[in-house]
């Protein structure tokens, strides 16, 4: 055979990949290499009909070829990283990624690989570091930008992502996956009219397409639109019967979740299992062991919750480690307030309860988001869920260089004005308040911020929400918390109940120094006896008629998307299920009742 006869050969392979043949450019491949086995042309062709085909291992045999014959070739060495990738060899394929580097340092193709490499395997920030590096290239195709900015969420950096991806509804569509991912991350940074219009729009894989339909299901069933999500995965076909393993595995996430929202346990169960059973990116792995852990103790599998929480927790971590927490709040919360600088609560002129907002505090699972919800379901109050407005004022302060706590008392009256004013000026960028209505500020973090509040307003109502401290450490080890620092105190059970006693301790000592008598409000009685307890909270907030707050499901309805873990429950009718779930965990909480002891005996519960 002579050289005419291989080139010849050589553009017919080329043809058919570019028809998308891939089954006879494979087989033309294949021949072509039995009869030039040491041509570089040809093995090279034939690695990338295998790697198209999917045939990943035999690539990286023949990428392996071209490497040592033609050591000092980047693309050979790229190619090879790919193939090792998509087999699992993470520590290979950022040897072979990084070698590719050392051969061309301009080349954003490859940065773009190494840092989707580190992105999967769960090391965000390095990630970042070689997207951001590759979107900035001249040549960068808009895919590696979404990626950058991908990379920069994960690694706990929004403002940088939603930077990177400011005016994405004019950039060219080049990569079906690119565009899959932008999807999901409007979704996580808000933008959700925007998420679903990109999953909605026209995807050219088979694959890509039931993906799209998977996640647009996961984003309609967070906006407490299960109906909507189960009717488009009707028409998509049984899992077994889908060859490509990541659609395969996002399907059975999607309808895993659906199922746990109509209560099919053993149904979600068996999804979310069969889906954790795809290898694959550890990214986004974490969400579903948290699913899988719900539906376990559903159907009362103690044991297995426990187990796949373990799971759940250990992958966050893994994750966790790698996010840059750009602000952190515990450390300036939880110091303390000295005695002698609360005097400030007995002066200064403040508006009234009726033009201050009405703060809901508690621990996170306390049931601070239903009675948000509540409250907002009454025509006297508007809400702007879950917004770091009193953290913010925090900042603001110190910005000014004064210590919080410590110089509160400080504060000239001009300063406090100007942070009052600058307090509504947040609020009312996000909500809109027709004449009279209060505002209703909730935030798990308030309740570590108390003297800010009742400096800023100090006739305002407080509602500090109670519920059995067991049940809410249980709660919130079953959550995958967006919020890093809440996530690190939820890493385990002792944790939680450390930062819970910790919390409650500081709560109830800055609420005696300052004079304050919060309204609290227990979630059992919310739940068991809702028009008793909606009674003595209009009486403390002055609402004669507290009907509209028993129809708090219907107006979350309409609401759509809400931030915390309990939006499919707020929805729903009240449940007094979750009332001493802990007690099932007992074993876990033995070794935790003398550090929740003083909580749980000031609050007035047992652990009869």
């Amino acid at each position: 055979m002579d050289r005419i006869s291989l080139q010849d050969r050589a553009r017919q392979v080329l043809t058919a990949l570019r028809e998308q043949r891939i089954d006879a450019a494979l087989h033309a491949a294949r021949v072509l290499l039995a009869d030039y086995p040491d041509d570089e042309s040809a093995l090279s062709l034939c690695a990338s009909c295998e790697q198209q085909a999917g045939n990943h291992d035999l690539a990286a045999v023949l990428f392996a070829r071209l490497t040592q014959a033609h050591p000092r070739t980047w693309q050979y060495w790229n190619n090879l990283g790919n193939a090792q990738r998509a087999l699992g060899q993470v520590e290979h394929a950022r040897l072979a990624f990084e070698r590719a580097l050392e051969l061309n340092p301009a080349a954003p193709r490859v940065r773009t690989n190494l840092g989707l490499l580190l992105l999967n395997a769960g090391n965000p920030a390095q990630a970042a570091t070689h997207l951001r590096a590759a979107s900035a290239a001249p040549d960068a195709e808009p895919g590696m930008r979404i990626w950058a900015a991908v990379a920069a969420h994960a690694a706990g950096d929004a403002v940088t992502a939603e930077e990177l991806v400011r005016g994405w509804e004019h950039w060219p569509r080049d990569s079906d996956e690119a565009w899959l991912e932008l999807g999901w991350l409007l979704l996580e940074l808000g933008h959700f009219d925007d998420a679903e219009h990109v999953f909605a729009s026209a995807f050219a894989g088979v694959a890509a397409r039931i993906r799209a339909k998977a996640r647009h299901a996961l984003l309609l069933e967070r906006i407490n639109q299960p109906d909507a999500a189960e009717r488009l995965l009707a028409d998509l076909p049984d899992p077994d019967q889908i060859a490509a393993a990541e659609a395969r595995q996002e399907l059975l996430h999607a309808r895993g979740i659906l199922a746990a929202r109509r209560k099919d346990w053993p149904a979600a169960r068996q999804a979310l299992q069969q889906a954790l059973a795809i290898a694959g990116s550890t990214r986004g792995r974490a969400a579903m062991y948290f699913a899988l852990a719900r539906a376990c103790d559903r159907l009362g599998d103690v044991d297995a919750t426990l187990a796949v929480l373990r799971e759940a927790h250990a992958l966050l971590a893994a994750t966790s480690a790698q996010r840059t927490i750009h602000e952190r709040w515990l450390p300036v919360l939880t110091t303390g307030l000295p005695a002698a600088e609360t005097a400030y609560s007995q002066r200064a002129p403040a508006p009234s309860a009726a033009q201050s907002p009405v703060f809901v505090l508690g621990f996170p699972r306390s049931g601070t988001t239903l009675l948000e919800q509540m409250l907002a379901a009454h025509p006297d109050f508007a809400s702007i869920d879950e917004r770091p407005l009193v953290l913010s004022a925090i900042r603001r302060m110190q910005a000014l260089g004064i210590a919080y706590p410590q110089g509160l008392g400080a504060l000239r009256a001009e300063q406090i004005e100007d942070l009052r004013a600058g307090y509504w000026r947040a609020a009312d960028a996000l909500a809109t308040r027709a004449p009279g209505q209060r505002l209703v500020d909730k935030n798990p973090l308030n309740m570590l911020a108390l003297p800010m509040i009742l400096r800023l307003f100090p006739l305002a109502r407080v509602v500090i929400c109670r519920r059995h401290p067991c049940d809410v450490v249980l709660s919130c080890y079953m959550q995958p918390f967006a919020d890093p620092e809440v996530a690190e105190m939820s890493a385990s059970p002792a944790s939680l109940a450390r930062a819970y006693a910790a919390f409650d301790a500081q709560f109830r000592e800055q609420a005696a120094l300052l004079g304050a008598t919060p309204f609290e409000l227990r979630y059992e009685d919310l739940v068991t006896h809702p028009q008793a307890a909606l009674q003595g909270l209009g009486n403390c907030l002055g609402v004669l008629d507290t009907t509209a707050m028993a129809h708090f499901a219907s107006s979350a309805q309409q609401r759509g998307y809400i931030s915390t873990p309990s939006y499919a429950q707020v929805v729903e009718s009240l449940r007094a299920d979750s009332i001493g779930r802990w007690r099932r965990y007992a074993r876990v909480f033995a070794p935790l009742l003398p550090t929740l002891a003083e909580s749980i005996r000031q609050a007035g519960y047992t652990t009869d």
